[in-house]
């Protein structure tokens, strides 16, 4: 069920969000719908800990995990992507960053756009 997001909801992209860390993967690629993986609400500390606690074991999240770019869901959406709820077993304040164009709304001046309003910490 997509669940759209409030307008002042925190969105933060574990890893960061430089247009190289928002060029969807294979993994986002296939979702239904397709977009970038985000995690919800909590601070950019709390999200970073979350992550490396439930996948601290992988090499990609104890590097990844300790750069979190933050943005408001209003922000997302003024450069024409939308955050949904997408809650997963293991992370049930996941989200999606999605374009309504799908995948192809992911162009490289999409990207750029989308990436300037991410404030990043480490």
């Amino acid at each position: 069920m997509i669940i759209p997001m409030s307008p002042e909801s925190l969105v933060h992209r574990i890893g960061g969000a430089r247009v190289e860390d928002l060029i969807p993967n294979t993994f986002d690629r296939a979702a239904d719908p397709p977009g970038l993986s985000v995690l919800l609400y909590e601070g950019a500390e709390d999200a970073g800990r979350r992550m490396r606690r439930e996948f601290g074991d992988s090499k990609k999240w104890k590097r990844k995990g300790r750069i979190v770019a933050t943005a408001s869901a209003a922000g997302i959406s003024a450069t024409g992507f939308a955050v949904i709820e997408f809650p997963t077993h293991t992370l049930p304040n996941h989200g999606r960053i999605i374009h309504t164009d799908g995948i192809d709304g992911f162009t490289d001046e999409n990207l750029q756009r989308l990436s300037e309003i991410f404030t990043t910490t480490e």
